[in-house]
């Protein structure tokens, strides 16, 4: 459950929470609207399950909260730490690996990422300036891309190439959502995507054992003077079927709830 938990982490095929009146357009006066309040001390309480084919179902509660203060690129980045990071949920995993920072409409990460497949070794690199959301921008637009290639060797000395893309969308607006029974009004959504593509150097060609493909795409919900309310994830890994290569398919899920959470506005 640690290998498959982790890679959800980290690369995480998108299921879109339909509960909820959709406008599908971004709301009005967005700088005046704060969705995610950053003043040192803030806390969220969330409950995350984690689900993956052929294990038990998991689900843990953890608490971030709003630790410290750092300058990235001449701003005032704030720092978050998680109150359990052995079962922490996706999105709060990556913004406690950097910090985040207010610029104009948008919601800014800078921090580290990972990709690791099991079998794989890990591929780490940084993400600098990647808008977490922007409302000024209309649903399905792109607002950043990053591609990465890495190579590797698999067990038995197979050379392989790691394509990796990471990619986050402005996603709807919602008039109201409802998460753990409590109602939030005025909510955004915007997505983290992560794209791959494996390929195999087996004697003189090179074979896809993963085509390119949406591997993951994690979609965040964030409400008005709250944060982020809600997360939602899966990846979908299929293996081509190559006998010198024999990787399993992964095929798995995650989810945060927020339960209860303490702000002061910024």
């Amino acid at each position: 459950m640690k290998k498959t938990r982790f890679l959800l982490l980290i690369i995480t095929a998108l299921i879109i929470a339909a509960c909820s009146e959709d406008d599908n357009s971004s709301p009005t006066n967005e700088e005046t609207i704060n969705y995610f309040p950053l003043s040192i001390g803030n806390t969220w309480d969330y409950n995350n399950q984690f689900s993956a084919t052929g294990q038990a179902d998991f689900s843990g509660n953890e608490t971030i909260s709003v630790s410290g203060t750092t300058q990235v690129s001449g701003n005032q980045a704030f720092e978050l730490n998680s109150s359990n990071p052995e079962n922490s949920g996706l999105t709060t995993s990556i913004f406690t690996q950097g910090a985040l920072y207010k610029s104009s409409s948008s919601l800014i990460y800078n921090g580290s990422f990972s990709v690791n497949i099991p079998d794989f070794s890990g591929l780490d690199f940084s993400l600098e300036n990647v808008p977490v959301y922007n409302t000024q921008l209309p649903a399905g637009t792109e607002m950043f891309v990053e591609t990465e290639t890495f190579q590797e060797e698999l067990e038995g000395g197979i050379p392989i190439t790691i394509n990796v893309a990471v990619i986050t969308n402005m996603g709807d607006s919602f008039e109201s959502l409802s998460v753990n029974n409590t109602e939030y009004t005025d909510v955004i959504s915007s997505e983290w995507i992560v794209e791959l593509e494996v390929l195999a150097a087996i004697g003189p060609v090179s074979i896809p054992i993963l085509q390119e493909q949406q591997a993951s795409v994690i979609t965040n919900y964030f409400a008005k003077d709250v944060g982020l309310i809600k997360s939602e994830s899966t990846t979908t890994l299929n293996f081509e079927v190559i006998p010198q290569v024999p990787l399993e398919d992964i095929d798995s899920s995650s989810s945060q709830e927020l339960t209860t959470y303490n702000v002061t506005l910024d």
